[in-house]
């Protein structure tokens, strides 16, 4: 589906660790081993904003007046075996 939206992926031939940073502002970074055939997604490319769009969580203020958000893209993808 990535590469039909002319994202670059590419799949690592070993296993490779980055630094990951936190998931809250308040979090600090921590580095995480990709296995070997994993499929990286590199950010600085200029259909990087679909990837990000297709594989993020959606973020919702829990006291935002909308209560029941409209997710437009994370529904359709319930399984990445394709």
């Amino acid at each position: 589906m990535l590469q039909r939206q002319h994202v670059e992926i590419q799949q690592l031939s070993a296993s490779t660790t980055s630094t990951i940073p936190g998931e809250k502002r308040a979090d600090k970074p921590h580095d995480q081993t990709f296995a070997a055939g994993s499929i990286a997604v590199r950010m600085d490319q200029p259909y990087s904003r679909v990837a990000d769009a297709l594989l993020d969580h959606q973020f919702w203020a829990p006291d935002d007046p909308q209560k029941h958000p409209y997710d437009d893209t994370g529904w359709s993808f319930t399984d990445f075996s394709m």
